[in-house]
């Protein structure tokens, strides 16, 4: 509250502190607080700065549906990070993970049913971030992030916010960490060790670049498939932005914002190189034997060691995640150059549910988890003595029994570090988050109302026209006559209807960068 007359009765002033101790809803922190709100913000963490005191906040459930697996011991975990919440805000939390593979169909059902929940995960790629503010499944929470988020909202860097805003609004809070996406390829590293050839992949530059490696490792381990990834121009070959391209609805889309037609010579150019490629690798059996149109199954190669090279995201410390993840040793080679980009940046965000009953209360949460080490760190890692040991204020050693996702949950700085991760690895991760190159399509969102059918009619022309030249199954002259006719089917299909639209919204987001 802010005294705006500092003249006025003492009874009046006491009357105006009665009326605030009885309220309900959050008060502001008072310009010129009293020695009472002075102990208690000297005695509350930075989570609480923007928040009142728990005793003043009438008692709410919380609940928060996030990525995850379950383990035996959720329900210990979560009982005592729901006793924090209730501590701090006054508020019971029921967190609920849900399984990777499960979770876009349970979370669609739960919206379109209008279930009563406050948080949830969304993302670029999965229950996905912008498709549900269309529906009007999250709230613009602007104006909550300023009232009860403060020490989040200064945390995070405006380029990232930015990020997050359709049509000017806020509907979600990145989880915050690596903002940016930067291509890898990862390798074997008791391959690499044995053969010596760490030389020759830190001077990759291109696709092209790979096929000696391959000859050296394949004639040495036979047992071994090369690679499930095939050559893919503009995910792994650009070395500068004026270079780089961006997919906006199939559509490609240039440095200049200038979408690039499916005929066009450049378009074309890069294709039929791709497919060149794919076709020596596919002949020299660089490729799992059961390839198919469909594409490969990765994991199971890589969980059996049986694959030498696939492709992933670099971050620092990502070797370490590798190794927990696989149970072995890689070698990550970067490729291109991080770009901080709107799917980037939405990659992973935490998102106010339209039917949630206590929303105030649901962006305190939001702060609370990523000020709060002790309740982020429980939620992540479990508890310790049971799920990990410390090994010193920072560090841990993980033992067994629990772990969450570090990067779906909140601000991932505030995690421990690991075995395999270096002292310095969350500083690097700022770093490189603030020197990464920016989409020319940062904070861009396509609004495809008009253009709906075109989109689903030329997404039902691509899997009519399932081609082999991706992983090169079909001869060179082959692959070109069958895409030759699958860019025909898409523009009867309305392919230019979309990229007209697209070019439409792009030129009129240009004059309002």
């Amino acid at each position: 509250m802010k005294w705006k007359q500092l003249s006025l009765g003492m009874a009046i002033i006491l009357l105006l502190v009665s009326l605030a101790a009885c309220s309900k809803k959050p008060q502001e922190n008072s310009s010129q607080p009293n020695s009472s709100q002075e102990n208690s913000s000297q005695a509350n963490s930075s989570a609480e700065n923007s928040q009142a005191t728990a005793p003043e906040l009438e008692k709410v459930n919380l609940i928060w549906y996030t990525l995850g697996d379950t383990h035996d011991d959720d329900k210990e975990v979560f009982d005592k990070a729901s006793a924090i919440v209730e501590e701090k805000i006054n508020a019971t939390l029921e967190f609920v993970p849900i399984a990777m593979g499960e979770y876009a169909q349970k979370m669609q059902l739960k919206a379109a049913g209008n279930e009563k929940f406050d948080l949830c995960y969304t993302s670029d790629w999965l229950f996905t971030y912008k498709d549900n503010v269309d529906k009007g499944a999250f709230i613009a929470i602007d104006e909550l992030i300023d009232q009860y988020a403060k020490e989040t909202a200064d945390m995070i860097p405006d380029t990232i916010w930015n990020g997050v805003k359709i049509n000017g609004k806020i509907y979600g809070v990145p989880n915050y960490q690596v903002s940016f996406r930067y291509p890898a390829l990862v390798f074997l590293k008791d391959v690499v060790d044995e053969l010596g050839l760490q030389e020759e992949i830190a001077a990759i530059k291109t696709m092209s670049d790979l096929t000696p490696i391959f000859e050296k490792v394949k004639a040495n381990r036979p047992d071994l498939s090369m690679t499930t990834i095939p050559p893919d121009y503009n995910k792994f070959d650009y070395g500068d932005m004026d270079n780089y391209w961006e997919t906006v609805s199939t559509v490609a889309v240039d440095s200049d914002l200038k979408v690039v037609p499916l005929d066009s010579a450049e378009y074309l150019e890069r294709k039929q190189a791709d497919y060149a490629l794919a076709r020596e690798w596919y002949e020299k059996e660089y490729f799992p034997a059961d390839v198919s149109v469909g594409g490969i199954n990765t994991s199971d190669l890589t969980s059996a060691g049986k694959l030498f090279m696939w492709e992933d995201v670099y971050k620092p410390g990502v070797e370490a995640d590798m190794k927990t993840r696989y149970g072995y040793d890689v070698y990550v080679q970067p490729m291109g150059q991080p770009v901080l980009s709107t799917g980037s940046i939405t990659a992973t965000v935490t998102a106010v549910s339209r039917t949630s009953e206590n929303p105030e209360r649901a962006m305190m949460l939001i702060n609370l988890v990523n000020t709060d080490k002790e309740l982020y760190n429980l939620l992540v890692f479990g508890e310790e003595g049971k799920h990990y040991t410390k090994e010193s204020d920072t560090r841990i050693k993980v033992t067994s029994g629990y772990s969450g996702l570090a990067w779906a949950i909140g601000c991932q700085f505030n995690a421990y570090l690991v075995d395999g991760q270096d002292d310095d690895v969350w500083e690097e991760t700022k770093r490189l988050n603030g020197e990464a190159k920016m989409s020319h399509l940062l904070g861009f969102y396509f609004d495809d109302t008009n253009v709906k059918d075109q989109i689903a009619n030329v997404g039902a022309v691509e899997g009519t026209f399932a081609t082999g030249g991706t992983y090169g199954l079909l001869p060179i002259e082959e692959e070109k006559e069958v895409q030759a006719k699958m860019t025909q089917a898409k523009m009867d299909a309305g392919y230019q209807d979309i990229m007209d639209e697209l070019q439409r919204q792009l030129d009129q987001w240009k004059t309002q960068k």
